[in-house]
């Protein structure tokens, strides 16, 4: 059962949601603080307006995800959506527990992987372009199996070109090294 915890000095315990006490769940007076609530709300509120920041704006990996499931299915799309996300998890978790030192890390490298990036984007592009080309001369033509049209392509493509653009894991560090420069001031 989840406690909720009572900020009396007559009754410092934990209380459960019938109302007992839960003497094993002591807390000290005045734990939950104003400032801890402070703390705890903005952290929320800095992880929110994180996520909102990677996942709201429409770039060119939400005009494949588009594409790609117009072109496909909900499910390929869905899957693809799904390899964005964990990239993004990905970069999340190693923005949080890695912190300055990954953030050195990743600076030397992050221009030759943004270039890795738009040229895979340009690729699919210019794929996708000549094969709507040839599809429009030739009506014909079979329409090919490659490519992302299963959900474990689209699942591991997307994953991999997200994982290549550096902008969310410096987007996470700097939300990182922000809160903890905060901290120290």
């Amino acid at each position: 059962m989840m406690a909720d915890v009572t900020r009396t000095r007559a009754a410092p315990y934990a209380l459960d949601r019938a109302g007992g006490r839960c003497a094993s769940t002591a807390v000290a007076p005045g734990v939950w603080s104003d400032r801890l609530r402070a703390v705890v709300i903005g952290a929320l509120v800095a992880g929110l307006l994180a996520g909102y920041g990677v996942a709201v704006p429409v770039g060119a990996i939400a005009a494949l995800i588009v594409s790609l499931t117009a072109r496909t299915s909900l499910r390929v799309g869905a899957a693809a959506a799904l390899g964005v996300a964990t990239a993004d998890g990905i970069y999340a978790l190693a923005a949080v527990f890695g912190g300055a030192a990954l953030a050195r890390l990743i600076e030397p490298v992050g221009a030759p992987l943004r270039w890795v990036a738009a040229a895979v984007l340009v690729g699919l592009a210019a794929r996708t372009a000549v094969t709507a080309v040839r599809h429009h001369r030739d009506p014909t033509l079979a329409r090919s199996d490659r490519g992302l049209t299963t959900p474990g392509r689209a699942y591991l493509g997307l994953l991999g070109l997200t994982l290549l653009n550096p902008a969310t894991i410096v987007y996470f560090g700097a939300l990182v090294l922000g809160r903890q420069a905060g901290e120290m001031a």
